[in-house]
């Protein structure tokens, strides 16, 4: 499946470096904060959780980002306080550099000290090669899986996907280091690899299940996290802390519910101590055992496509009209409960991101849309516009929603429903015009939003938008090795492709979590997970 269609899968399921030391090299060295042991059981009550295997699941279903993320590690982690990246299985990790100050540029080479303590959950060592293996057995998946998909920044990728390699040449096991060189400088590699599509694991004798429970303890792989399973009781997998893990608890259980609510619910009759909120539920996530909720943003992002290779979208005085004809409050307060309105497509949180992106262009104005369509048709033939959508019910609400508001101005309209597995296909097609989708980033910048959706030559690019100017900037900035002058870059580079009117901004996610009261130090990641390491529970 492309990349960009597993993702607009996950966005439809959604209802609900620490100090970098820079001398002759860009690297990274943090020794790794060590918490007091303190015990105790989180409970997490989890939906949809199916599978373990990192590569496999979907960057928007929590319950697997969350069950990986607590099962493997991959070469780095991300602070949540400063979305940079941080230890995991790598303890440091440095980069050829080129310039100085806030103008330096890393090279094409990385290199990733291994923790000499890292191990499996049998015990055994982890080694560079066991993460050269993980990787590249990741990578030949191609455009297959969103983890294999993204690896395309190493060098060797098109070879080993198209089958003329059996290796990655730009992934080597250099003694307890591991070199990863890229095609092009990417100084946000070691964000990359920090998502837990790209933890470590090692197959143990036994194959994986292919039916539920995905996650039997006989057939679990040798991980390489903070906690390893245990056991399986009906709907519970109970997880034990590890060896070497950092975290303060002896157990987290991951507890099985048929839908968000009933894990809410859950959490209200003192059966568990954590539950993700539903956006349109979360002001009644109160009462019993719920002690308080966290509200922190989610790296999700829901817009509208405008596809400029369909000759209806050629004059943008017309694609500026579509835009300032949508009322975007009304159709987030109506359609989409409980999410925020957007302004662009890096949402709230991310570093890189931009308060107002879209400024004047997404303003609703109905005088100014009808201006506009007067400029683009004077002679007052105006196009049917189709707007393409998926057959979820919501979905198709929010089409046909924004065909009202073109149709206030007289634009004509025609919302076209696809069945899911058609629209995986055909907003990737080219016939698509004015088309629902989404994102989320795989690692916390603005660069993994611009990078896939803006690029001249990426297969994820399907508002078919190209700029040599803007391929450019964005090369650039991937370059810098300061991770705020690389966020001032993108904060500009958004606002020029957005005022090209080549989105209509929606709904931007916020993740809500309902805590018991005893559970203290809870520190949410963008992608959903959170700080194992920090988390107590109290009595």
């Amino acid at each position: 499946m492309h990349r960009s269609l597993r993702l607009l899968a996950a966005l439809v399921a959604v209802a609900g470096l620490g100090a970098t030391a820079c001398s002759s090299s860009s690297s990274h060295t943090s020794a790794t904060t060590t918490f007091p042991h303190t015990g105790g059981t989180l409970r997490l009550a989890v939906v949809d959780l199916n599978t373990w295997q990192p590569d496999q699941i979907v960057p928007t279903n929590q319950a697997e980002m969350i069950a990986v993320d607590l099962l493997d590690e991959g070469l780095t982690s991300i602070d949540p306080t400063t979305n940079r990246a941080a230890p995991a299985l790598a303890t440091t990790w440095s980069s050829d550099v080129s310039g100085s100050g806030s103008e330096m540029q890393v090279g094409t080479t990385w290199t990733f000290q291994l923790d000499p303590d890292a191990r499996f959950t049998d015990g055994s060592k982890v080694t560079a090669t066991d993460v050269v293996k993980a990787l590249t057995a990741v990578a030949s998946q191609g455009s297959s899986t969103l983890a294999g998909a993204r690896l395309d920044v190493v060098q060797g990728y098109d070879e080993l996907v198209s089958g003329k390699a059996d290796t990655l040449a730009g992934l080597h096991a250099d003694g307890d280091k591991v070199e990863v060189t890229t095609d092009q400088p990417d100084a946000e590699l070691p964000l990359l690899l920090a998502s837990p599509v790209y933890a470590v694991t090692k197959s143990g004798n036994k194959p994986p299940s292919t039916t539920k429970p995905i996650i039997e303890p006989s057939r679990a792989p040798l991980g390489t996290g903070p906690f390893k399973v245990a056991s399986q009781d009906g709907n519970t997998l109970k997880l034990v802390r590890t060896a070497n893990s950092h975290a303060q608890l002896d157990e987290v259980d991951l507890i099985e519910f048929r839908d968000a609510s009933a894990a809410v619910a859950a959490v209200r009759n003192g059966q568990a101590d954590w539950a993700a909120v539903p956006p349109d539920k979360k002001s009644s996530a109160t009462g019993g055992g719920i002690g308080y909720t966290v509200q922190a943003p989610l790296g999700a992002e829901q817009f509208f496509g405008i596809n400029l290779a369909s000759p209806t979208f050629a004059n943008p005085f017309f694609r500026q009209a579509i835009i300032k004809s949508i009322d975007r409050n009304s159709l987030v307060a109506t359609v989409l409960p409980g999410l925020h309105v957007s302004s662009g497509v890096v949402p709230p949180g991310v570093p890189g991101s931009v308060p107002d992106a879209c400024g004047a262009t997404c303003e609703f104005d109905r005088n100014a849309a009808r201006q506009l369509l007067h400029r683009a048709f004077p002679g007052g033939r105006i196009p049917i516009v189709e707007i393409d959508t998926d057959a979820d019910p919501s979905d198709v609400q929010l089409a046909r929603t924004v065909a009202v508001n073109l149709g206030a101005v007289r634009i004509p309209t025609q919302v076209k429903v696809h069945s899911f597995g058609e629209y995986q296909r055909f907003i990737t097609s080219g016939r698509q015009q004015l088309f629902r989708t989404g994102w989320v980033g795989l690692w916390p910048s603005a660069g993994a939003y611009l990078e896939p959706l803006f690029r001249s030559n990426s297969l994820d690019n399907s508002t078919s938008f190209k700029s040599a100017h803007i391929d450019g900037a964005l090369t650039r900035t991937a370059a810098l090795a300061d991770a705020d002058a690389r966020a001032t870059q993108y904060q500009a580079i958004q606002r020029t492709i957005i005022s090209d009117a080549v989105v209509v901004p929606v709904a931007s996610y916020t993740q809500v979590i309902a805590l018991n009261s005893k559970v203290q130090h809870y520190a949410a990641r963008l992608d959903g997970t959170f700080d194992v390491d920090t988390v107590e529970v109290s009595g």
